[in-house]
Formats: C-alpha cells, sequence, structure tokens
C-alpha cells in the first residue's frame, strides 16, 4: 500500500535544488492534492530490564549506544504473551523488529503519530529491583534515556520525518496515570519532542502548554490548514493520581481540577480558532472518551445486563469532551488513539446521528494478549480527511525464529468503505449486527489476529459492541439492555 504521486515527486525534488530538504515543507504551494501516507504507532511499553543483567550497563552508558549494550543479551525470541517474569511488553528485537516493518510499509511517510505509553509497566519497581537503588534522581535519568532511546531510535529509522507524540498513562516518574502537570517530567521530556517537530510548532508556545499540561498543537509538514492537537487525556482518567504514587506524592483533587479545566480552555480556544480560519484539526491522545467495554462487562450482574458501565474518563469529563466534540465537528477531521492495546474504533454519537469518531491504533506490546501491530494510514493531505488504513501485525512471537509480520487486512476491502468518516464508520458499526463475516473480521482484527487470546466472545459481545457506538453509561446499558432481550 505504499502510494507515490510522480508528479508531486518530481516537483520535490525540483524545489530540493533550490532549498535545503531536511525537512518537508509547510508553504502553501506545496500542499499536495493527492492521497499520501502516515505511520501510526501505539502502546510501545519499551521494557530495558527484559534482560536484568544488563541494567548495570545501560545505566552508564548514553543512550546512543544502547544499542551496543542489548547486542551482549543471551535472551533470545521476540518475546510473551502477557507476563512472563522480567521479560514482557516489548523487548529489544520485537521493538527493532517493528521499526524494520514500518520502514519495510512506508520508508518515506509524511509524519508518524504515537499514541503514548512509551515506557513498560512497572518500570519505576523494575528499576529499583534491578539497578538495586531507591534514588530518585537516577530513577528519573533512566526514565529519559529510555525515552531518548525510543524516539532516537524512531528517528534514526525515518530521519528528517516529524514526530507527533502524546503522552500515556505509564509515561511519567512517579508511576501510573501518575504525570505532573507541571512537573519535573514534562520539564525534562519536552526537549525530546520539541526537536522532532522543529518548523511546526510555536516554540514558545510549545513550552507553555506542554511543560504545563504535556499538550500542544503542531501543524501538518504538508499543510498549515491541518493542524494536530496533542491532549493529556491522562489527566482527565478515573484513574488519574487516586493515591500516594511513588514519588511519595499525595492526590491534590484541587489541582487536579485546575489543570483539567486549562486543558479544557485551551482546546476550546484553539478549536474555536482553526474554525475561524477554516482549519482541519486532528486530536490525538491516548486514552480515549467513552465506555471500557472490558472493565463495564460483569459476567454475574444478571440485574443489569451483565453491565456496569464504567467510563474511561471522569464522567464530567467525559460530557464535557463530547460536547466540545459535538460543537467542532466540522472541524475535527480525526481522532486517534491508544491505550486498550486493541485495534479499534469508536462512532462517537452513532447510535443516532455520528458527529466524530476515533480509531485506535493496536499496540506493540502483547502483554495483553494481543499480536504486536501498527497502522499504515491514507489520508487527503488537503481535506485532511483519512481514506484508509493497513494495519501489519506480528503473529506468533512466542514461537516465531525471525520476525512474523503480515499485513493483517485493509479497511477498505474488508469492510467496503472509500474512506474513514462518522457516517462511513456508523455503516461499519452497524453491519455488525446483521453481517456475521463482517462481526467475525472485527473480532479476530480486534487483537490482531491472536484468534487463540481472542477478548470477545459471545458472552460480551454486546458490551462490546455498544461501547462501539454510545459513549455515556444510560445510552449504553440501554444498547447492551437491548441486544440482551433480542431487540
Amino acid at each position: 500500500m505504499k502510494n507515490f504521486n510522480f508528479l508531486s515527486g518530481l516537483l520535490a525534488l525540483a524545489l530540493c535544488a533550490f532549498s535545503a530538504c531536511s525537512q518537508k515543507s509547510t508553504s502553501e504551494e506545496d500542499v499536495k492534492t493527492a492521497v499520501n501516507n502516515f505511520l501510526s504507532i501505539s502502546d510501545i511499553h519499551f521494557n530495558p530490564f527484559y534482560d536484568p543483567s544488563l541494567t548495570a550497563d545501560l545505566e552508564k552508558t548514553d543512550a546512543a549506544a544502547w544499542d551496543t549494550v542489548f547486542a551482549k543479551s543471551k535472551i533470545d525470541g521476540y518475546g510473551y504473551y502477557g507476563w512472563k517474569g522480567a521479560f514482557y511488553d516489548t523487548g529489544y528485537k520485537l521493538f527493532k523488529s517493528a521499526l524494520a516493518e514500518m520502514k519495510s510499509a512506508n520508508s518515506n511517510p509524511d509524519f508518524i503519530t504515537i499514541n503514548g505509553d512509551f515506557l513498560a509497566h512497572s518500570f519505576e519497581s523494575n528499576f529499583q529491583t534491578f539497578a538495586h537503588t531507591m534514588d530518585t534522581a537516577a530513577l528519573h535519568n533512566f526514565v529519559i534515556k529510555t525515552l531518548d532511546y525510543i524516539v532516537n531510535s524512531i528517528a534514526e529509522s525515518f530521519p528528517n520525518t516529524t514526530l507527533f507524540p502524546t503522552l500515556g498513562n505509564n509515561d511519567s516518574f512517579c508511576g501510573d496515570y501518575e504525570v505532573q502537570t507541571p512537573g519535573s517530567f514534562l520539564t525534562r521530556s519536552a526537549p525530546i519532542w520539541q526537536k522532532h517537530l522543529s518548523g511546526l510548532i510555536d516554540p514558545t508556545a510549545f513550552n507553555t502548554t506542554y511543560k504545563k499540561g504535556g499538550y500542544y498543537i503542531a501543524e501538518s509538514p504538508v499543510n498549515k490548514k491541518h493542524k494536530v492537537i496533542s491532549l493529556n487525556t491522562v489527566m482527565l482518567s478515573q484513574k488519574y493520581m487516586k493515591n500516594q504514587n511513588f514519588c511519595g506524592q499525595v492526590p491534590d483533587p484541587a489541582a487536579n481540577k485546575a489543570s483539567a479545566e486549562a486543558q479544557f480552555t485551551w482546546l476550546k480556544n484553539q478549536l474555536a480558532k482553526a474554525k475561524q480560519n477554516q482549519e482541519k484539526v486532528w486530536l490525538m491522545y491516548h486514552i480515549p472518551p467513552g465506555l471500557n467495554a472490558f472493565s463495564s462487562y460483569v459476567s454475574t450482574d444478571t440485574a443489569n445486563c451483565y453491565t456496569d458501565p464504567y467510563y474511561y474518563y471522569q464522567e464530567a469529563y467525559n460530557e464535557r469532551f463530547l460536547a466540545l466534540v459535538d460543537s467542532f465537528q466540522t472541524t475535527i477531521a480525526a481522532q486517534l488513539g491508544g491505550h486498550t492495546h486493541m485495534d479499534n474504533f469508536i462512532v462517537i454519537n452513532g447510535d443516532k446521528n455520528p458527529n466524530s469518531f476515533v480509531h485506535i491504533s493496536p499496540a506493540i506490546s502483547p502483554v495483553y494478549y494481543n499480536n504486536p501491530g501498527f497502522l499504515e494510514y491514507t489520508y487527503d493531505t488537503q481535506a485532511a480527511m483519512l481514506k484508509d488504513y493497513t494495519v501489519h501485525g506480528f503473529e506468533n512471537i512466542e514461537t516465531a525464529k525471525t520476525p512474523n509480520w503480515v499485513d493483517e487486512y485493509t479497511f477498505s476491502s474488508t469492510y467496503g468503505q472509500s474512506e474513514l468518516t462518522p457516517q462511513s464508520l456508523k455503516v461499519v458499526y452497524e453491519s455488525f449486527k446483521t453481517n456475521a463475516s463482517a462481526k467475525q473480521h472485527y473480532i479476530d482484527y480486534y487483537v490482531v489476529e491472536d484468534t487463540v487470546n481472542s477478548s470477545i466472545d459471545d458472552a460480551n459481545w454486546p458490551n462490546y459492541y455498544c461501547a462501539f457506538g454510545n459513549q455515556t453509561a444510560a445510552e449504553y446499558k440501554a444498547c447492551v439492555c437491548g441486544m440482551r432481550s433480542g431487540n
């Protein structure tokens, strides 16, 4: 699925003859009208402790030279499904094979979105265990070195390619769902992202919003009228800063609320400005809005249709976010998320009049019994509209002797739609009720075709189905109960 517009290519070469080509131009005359490509990767969860014997060497080695340390490992294989001692999430070989497959799929994408969770689960406690130290400064330095290694590895595979990052719930100094806003993690991680957004951000504005709350706005490298807004939805989560964290800090509800309010106000202002300027916006974030189908299924609660609706966000924040999306539905052209580790989509207001959608990238980490995967998109650069995507997946990682990446499926040929819009995804969503083949495709591809460890079965299907098209508890429960009663 590698698209290349010959005339655009000749034009680019001609322009390069008279100017430096270290980055894609953003001038108005360079806006391409063709359908081009970008890549999306999420939930890398890189685990530098997969071989604990290397930890001491990694600590004393610059991140730029970590490949030489990993090359010493005697641990073979590409990883495991689930949790297997220290070797879980994404080890060195799986990470490098993913980058190689991404480059094979498309060596010159317009940009790459990275939808959060760069760091492995339990990163802080593993550092203490394998580095044999409780030193906070050493931990923080190792977190930053790990982030630097991940991002630089991606950049080395895709030189001169814009990287749009967003923060996940594991990306912090202080534990899961514990990124401080503002805080030292945001201050120290800002330069890592900023150097890969050069020319596409206002540096002052970026440093203000990212260091304060972990969010920012940038423009597409090929179209000034296409904006990318990266949000910190971790702070909206029900799980955000609930207990004393790894850094010893106790929750401060008032400060947390102020940070969330500031982000909402900023987001509304950015969307209003984009609407006024007739620009298109993509929202990218880690945690999506709506209901968590996995957590909402209660196998013993017959009185409530086997469901107890569980929001990803705090309920008030969920309502506020959905209201903003509805108000700016003609400006928001797409939303890109992660967090679930699965290949998924959400049709916002899907059981009524859909006004937007969220497409969720599968994870590189196989920790939730999913095959590793990433997305290659095609999109209209002029309209900022998603046209199609192909999922690339690594099958049978536990037994693979060599990288076993395959093209799992392409959206257009699998579901018969020519573009990704709220309306086209509603057609796909509704087809699951009557088209057994489409439904089975979705179930298989949800875990990137890991049919042995499928998350969805007949018992919980109504919970998953209804979460795709309903984002409030009342609507979700009515949908689930209706399906279970045969309506």
